[in-house]
């Protein structure tokens, strides 16, 4: 049993307001024919001096007529839509779910592993006037454009050595 049942404002109110506008809506709709016969049988008889503004009376009323039974059957028709396609939009969601599942997934493995290819083994080396970090092959810094990687001569071995090393490469002696 659904909740929606034991609910008085849904279960009585709505329904009696349905019904009540669809009635009211066709008695106005009613009226409003009636009128507009009445005007072209008066204008066909040829007294239509005195009858022609019902004609013009008539189709204001079955507007108002038409809007209380559109009012009126709003609910039951939206009711059958939302009944009718319910199923149809839960079968086509868990078909699009499970078909595309597998695809996510396989998907995002790739996007990870593209992240972790580009991230393994890249080495950085930080610019000493900016701290900015830049890969190890650059030869000047992406934020400051000092350069990096410059090689300073040892004053022992007079061999050229990375400027970043505290002790030279070739003579193992203390740079200053």
């Amino acid at each position: 049993m659904r909740k929606d049942e034991n609910n008085e404002i849904r279960k009585g109110i709505n329904k009696k307001t349905s019904i009540i506008l669809i009635v009211i809506g066709a008695i106005i709709e009613l009226i409003g024919l009636g009128l507009e016969i009445f005007s072209f049988v008066m204008i066909s008889t040829g007294s239509f001096e005195n009858f022609m503004w019902i004609g013009f009376v008539a189709i204001p009323v079955m507007f108002v007529g038409a809007v209380f039974l559109i009012l009126g059957l709003m609910r039951p028709m939206s009711k059958f839509a939302a009944r009718t396609s319910a199923p149809i939009q839960k079968d086509y969601m868990n078909y699009m779910r499970e078909e595309t599942v597998d695809t996510a997934k396989e998907y995002y493995k790739d996007i990870a592993s593209g992240i972790r290819e580009s991230t393994d083994g890249q080495e950085t080396i930080e610019c000493k006037q900016c701290k900015h970090l830049n890969k190890k092959r650059s030869k000047f810094c992406n934020n400051c454009g000092n350069k990096l990687n410059y090689e300073i001569k040892c004053p022992h071995c007079e061999k050229m050595t990375p400027s970043d090393s505290k002790y030279c490469n070739n003579c193992g002696e203390k740079l200053d």
